[in-house]
């Protein structure tokens, strides 16, 4: 179990300069991939608020450095192939997964149903309350990135993995 409040990036001069430039890159329509390995597991949301996160071309914050380079290049290869109406869709579930639930909603719901004797590995029966607590977190942070609605499932019956599915 981690921590109850994620650690968030040191808003330092190289901080900024990054920022300034990611943002320069988006506003010349670059195509710019964001791998976010603030945590372990989990992306920020500080980082996301700071940049100009709907003009990416992906972005990932997976459980490690590897599979949130895999997930990325993929979506270039992707990209490559075409310019799907799906690829902004995954974005966002890359966004809400990845960031948003990893890093900041999971931390709270994984420190509540461990109070509650619910083992986090192994939902069981509680899987399908857990996932509307989650939704509805979810919800209220989300809608200052999308405002297209999301489905969420916990695949394997524990916190660690979610599945995130934009509706539409």
């Amino acid at each position: 179990l981690t921590k109850a409040e994620p650690s968030e990036p040191d808003k330092n001069k190289q901080y900024k300069q990054f920022v300034n430039h990611v943002n320069a890159l988006l506003d010349q329509n670059e195509h710019v991939v964001l791998i976010d390995l603030l945590h372990a597991n989990g992306g920020s949301k500080t980082l996301l608020d700071d940049i100009n996160y709907d003009k990416l071309l992906a972005y990932s914050g997976w459980n490690t450095a590897t599979n949130s380079l895999g997930s990325a290049l993929a979506l270039i290869g992707a990209h490559a192939h075409g310019n799907d109406p799906d690829m902004l869709d995954f974005l966002y579930e890359r966004i809400i997964d990845d960031c948003l639930y990893q890093s900041y909603v999971r931390i709270k719901v994984n420190e509540e149903t461990i109070k509650e004797g619910i083992n986090i590995h192994d939902l069981g029966d509680d899987a399908t309350a857990i996932e509307k607590t989650i939704k509805k977190r979810l919800e209220t942070i989300v809608k200052q990135y999308t405002s297209k609605p999301f489905n969420v499932w916990l695949p394997w019956k524990r916190t660690f993995e979610i599945d995130i599915d934009m509706e539409g």
